[in-house]
């Protein structure tokens, strides 16, 4: 990622300066985890909440952004603060045999009744919007999707110079 961030700012595609109210909220809880963020690549750690019915497909696959809807379109979406995600979670009551979600999860720990998934996620934060607003505007709703899908084509880019 540091790499394609390097080649769009000599191309002169860059991202600009970071936007002001950086750093984001889950900045000084996750600095003890594993691998750290890369600040020239805009990484952060930021929560992501599902439900249980679609939990095991992202632990597979990653974060699907055909999947995803909400005010701002299709996407992927990550947030700083759990007071937002939890909305976009559901109840997983109990354990269930038949469930591969809870084979994979509970081989050797209990599953504790009434979970909630939250999944803490490494993002490269390139184009995006911060808001506080309820609705965005045509006008801002308009510049979501074409900073999504400039990030989705430098994502694309991204993958196809990681290929052998």
């Amino acid at each position: 990622m540091r790499r394609e961030c390097q080649r769009l700012e000599a191309l002169g595609k860059g991202l600009g300066p970071t936007p002001a109210g950086l750093p984001v909220l889950t900045e000084v809880k996750t600095r003890a985890l594993p691998g750290g963020c890369d600040a020239e690549a805009r990484e952060q750690f930021l929560l992501h909440g599902t439900k249980p019915e679609t939990l095991l497909a992202i632990l597979a696959n990653g974060p699907n952004e055909r999947f995803s809807s909400g005010l701002f379109g299709n996407g992927t979406y990550f947030a700083e603060d759990a007071a937002k995600i939890d909305q976009y979670t559901g109840l997983d009551p109990a354990y269930d045999k038949k469930s591969a979600l809870h084979a994979r999860l509970y081989k050797q720990t209990r599953h504790p009744g009434k979970v909630f998934y939250c999944l803490v996620c490494r993002v490269a934060l390139g184009h995006f919007i911060r808001t506080k607003e309820g609705a965005p505007t045509r006008r801002r709703a308009l510049e979501a999707t074409t900073a999504r899908q400039r990030m989705c084509s430098r994502s694309q880019a991204t993958r196809a110079s990681l290929r052998p």
